[in-house]
Order: C-alpha cells, then structure tokens, then sequence
C-alpha cells in the first residue's frame, strides 16, 4: 500500500468535515419533517454521509491508501480547482 501524501491527506480531510456537516444538516431536517416520506429520506441520507464519513475517518487514521487506478486518481486531483489544495 501507499503512504498518503499531505495533498491526499488534506484533501481527505476536507472531504471528511464536509461530510460530517452534510450528516448533522440532514439528521436535523429529518427531525424537523412532517411527511414521513421526505422525514425517511432526510435520514438515510444522514446515515449515508455518516457512513461515508467513518469509511474516510479510517482510511485518514490507517494513513494508508491504494487508488485502484492511480493514474486516474492523479489526474482527478489535478483536475481540482488550485485553491481546493492550498491552505
């Protein structure tokens, strides 16, 4: 496996507290809904985004990543808007 790169690694963190707000966001609107149907939706996406963010959270914490195509992950990074890497 490959060691994440400081660019990978803020990036995932990124990723992660945008994760973590878009949870809190829908778990909120879930408990504000009144239709069970959009009350329903609003919570499996805020499960979905906490799944997403403990899958991210483990991949951060093990360090470790292994793109299955690197070259493509390479070129989708570059592909990002310059102040998307800068801090």
């Amino acid at each position: 496996m490959s060691q994440l790169t400081q660019r990978e690694y803020l990036f995932l963190d990124d990723a992660l507290q945008a994760a973590k707000l878009e949870s809190k966001c829908f778990a909120h609107l879930a408990q504000r809904c009144q239709e069970p149907a959009l009350r329903d939706l609003c919570t499996n996406l805020a499960q979905m985004h906490q799944r997403h963010c403990e899958r991210m959270a483990q991949y951060i914490r093990s360090g470790e990543g292994q793109p299955s195509q690197p070259q493509q992950h390479h070129q989708w990074i570059q592909s990002q808007p310059a102040y998307m890497g800068q801090r």
